[in-house]
């Protein structure tokens, strides 16, 4: 697989709108709401320490649910980045799955299913940022691969 749960962003949560809080850590939340969702720090530099991010070549990123979902609701997917882990202040969107270009949210009748984009950025830390509109949406992930992920 080309991506390990050190790599994951939103772990296999059942998401409501209740439960899509934004991720601000680098470790999943042991107090709730128990969300699922953390940070992931891409490193810094070995040569400067300021902050590497993807690399010129990207990363991959999937957001997978693997179960129908019942009910009319939609969910959109945005990916963030940032070089502060804990305030966000300066993140800014680098990607957003969608059913289709324009933001289109995902129709809770297309589950269970899997979009992957590859994003770019220098920034060090990234994050998934789900805005769940009414129902639950059960068995939701969002991965990280550093290789392409044609097939899951």
């Amino acid at each position: 697989m080309p991506f390990d749960n050190n790599l994951t962003l939103i772990n296999g949560v059942a998401l409501t709108t209740t439960l899509d809080a934004v991720a601000t850590s680098t470790s999943y939340p042991t107090s709730a709401p128990l969300t699922r969702a953390k940070v992931v720090d891409l490193g810094a530099s070995i040569l400067t320490g300021s902050p590497e991010g993807t690399g010129l070549n990207g990363i991959s990123i999937a957001l997978i649910c693997t179960a129908a979902v019942s009910g009319s609701h939609t969910l959109v997917a945005y990916i963030q980045a940032s070089d502060v882990a804990g305030t966000w202040t300066d993140g800014v969107t680098i990607g957003t799955l969608e059913y289709s270009t324009g933001a289109t949210p995902i129709a809770s009748s297309l589950a269970p299913f899997h979009y992957v984009i590859r994003v770019q950025t220098e920034l060090r830390y990234i994050r998934a940022n789900l805005e769940v509109s009414g129902g639950i949406w059960n068995a939701t992930w969002v991965v990280v691969g550093t290789h392409h992920l044609e097939r899951l």
